[in-house]
Parts: structure tokens; sequence; C-alpha cells
């Protein structure tokens, strides 16, 4: 890679990406709408704990050591039973679809094209079936917000595990939403606009639970309700559009994902639910505190 580059380079020929981050982020604000990058780039509260996160990170160096022959390099390693050609996860990413027109299938394409894993979001713009369609035999896990309902879980569990995902990332840091000042600011949340739910939206049991809606109560019309609700009809799955939009299926879409999202009633012992309904191995993400890692040990 590096000779291919330093060989274009020599003709005058420019990468056509920035391999500066700090330049590559500028690109994507010039490029991305102001509530996409605010969304994208901004962390909660003040920002501190994204510093923090960069800082951190910084203070850990790496030390070659010589004389010992790199000319034939071997990054692979063996996680869960698979080997991987590096040491690397594409990590879950929500809402996709802000930043690019394919979302999770550019990632999936991209990740199949390298081999490393990508770890499908609970927040995707695809559902996760065709996203494993792309990846092929390439491995893939899914990463899972803990739902209010139970049967919901129990149905992403099923459906990752058919699709061929080797693993479940249970999310447990995201329990309620964190204050984003950024997208408070601009009153803007993607998910009210019915993007990033596309594994809601094409879930069975979350079709009967939008059934259980009240439908006798109407939106306030207001301008920016029907611009909101024409948004809504355009992020929901099927063609016809007019069909979508007198069903009153994605309001209740919307409606029925704010009011189940997540559950900050979980405990530990919700853990053996999900065991029950899958055979995938089962990784907690979000463990901070030693007790937490002893704990999650415990309940393995």
């Amino acid at each position: 890679m590096a000779e291919r580059n330093l060989s274009e380079r020599t003709r005058g020929k420019k990468l056509s990406v920035n391999v500066d981050l700090a330049d590559l982020e500028q690109r994507a604000k010039s490029i991305l709408t102001t509530h996409a990058f605010e969304y994208i780039a901004g962390g909660a509260g003040l920002g501190h704990t994204v510093s923090q996160n960069r800082s951190a990170f910084d203070q850990y160096k790496i030390t070659p050591r010589m004389l010992t022959n790199v000319s034939e390099r071997d990054t692979s390693v063996e996680i869960l039973g698979t080997k991987l050609p590096v040491p690397l996860f594409l990590s879950p990413v929500g809402v996709l679809e802000l930043s690019h027109r394919d979302a999770d299938l550019a990632v999936a394409r991209a990740a199949a094209a390298t081999g490393v894993p990508f770890i499908f979001s609970n927040q995707a713009s695809v559902p996760m079936e065709k996203v494993a369609s792309v990846m092929g035999d390439k491995p893939h896990w899914f990463q899972m917000y803990w739902s209010k309902s139970r049967d919901l879980v129990a149905s992403f569990a099923r459906r990752a595990e058919a699709c061929g995902c080797s693993a479940i990332v249970v999310t447990l840091d995201t329990t309620l939403l964190g204050w984003r000042t950024r997208d408070l600011d601009l009153a803007y949340l993607p998910f009210l606009e019915g993007k990033g739910i596309a594994q809601y939206t094409s879930d069975p049991v979350f079709q009967k639970l939008m059934d259980e809606l009240d439908d006798s109560l109407p939106p306030a019309v207001t301008l920016h309700s029907i611009i909101a609700l024409f948004k809504m009809t355009s992020a929901y799955p099927g063609k016809n559009y007019l069909k979508k939009f007198l069903s009153g299926r994605p309001r209740k879409a919307i409606r029925k994902f704010v009011s189940i999202y997540s559950n900050p009633a979980l405990t530990w012992s919700d853990l053996s639910f999900l065991r029950e309904n899958t055979k995938l191995p089962i990784l907690l993400k979000g463990i901070l505190h030693p007790d937490d890692a002893s704990k999650a040990i415990d309940h393995e």
C-alpha cells in the first residue's frame, strides 16, 4: 500500500481520501448537512468524555523491537474461534444514511473486501438480513440495544443468528439517550424522522407492537409536523409512497420506537433471558468498573 501510494505521488496523483483525520473531518463537515454532521461529530454534555477518551488513547505508545525480520508480517488474530486478518472490527455505527446513500451496505462491501468483521448496528439504516447478504461468509456480529419489549429482544437475537452473525454485542451504557447539546440546539434526532430504525420496521414482532398503538390521537398539525411526516414516510420501507402515507404506519413506527427503544430497568438477571434465546456468544459492551467485569464473568 505504501509503495503504491508513493508511486502515485511521484506521478503527481493525489490521494482521493484525506490521510489527516482532522482534515478528513473538516471535509465531511463541508459535505454533510449541519444536522447530520452535528449528530455524528457531537458527544454528550460539553464533550468532556470525547476529549478525555482521545487524550487517554494518546497515552498509549507502540515500542517497536529491532532486528526481528519484519519482511513477512502476520497481523492475524483468533477471536471466538474465528481467525481474522487483523485485530480490528468495524464498530456499530447507527444512522449511516446520514453520511452515505448506501448506508450500511457501503460499509458491508468494504468489510467483505478487506475481511475486517462488521458489527451490525441495532440502529441501522438497512435491515441486518440485507447487510449480511453483502457480507457473504465474511465475519459479522450484531450489536443490540435491549428494548423494553422482551419479545423484540428475542426476535432480534433470532434474526442475528439466522443471518449468520457470529456473536451478539449487548450495549449496556445507553439506558437513556445522552444530553446531546449540539442536537438539542438544532432540535434534531434522526430517529424521529424514521432514520436508523430499519432493524425495527423490518421486524415482525415490532410490526405487531405497532398495532397496539391507539389511532385516536391525531398529531398536532404544524408546518414542522407535516414536514416530519413526509420524511417519516420516505424512510419507511415500501415503494408505494401514497399507500405508506395513508396507512399511518410510518408515524406509528416512530411512536412505538420511542416508547420501547431502551430499557433503564435492565439488571444482570435479564442476561439469562438472552442466553435462553440464542446459541451465539454474548459480549457485554460498555463495562468500565472492575466489579462489573467480575459480575460479567459470574454471569457467563
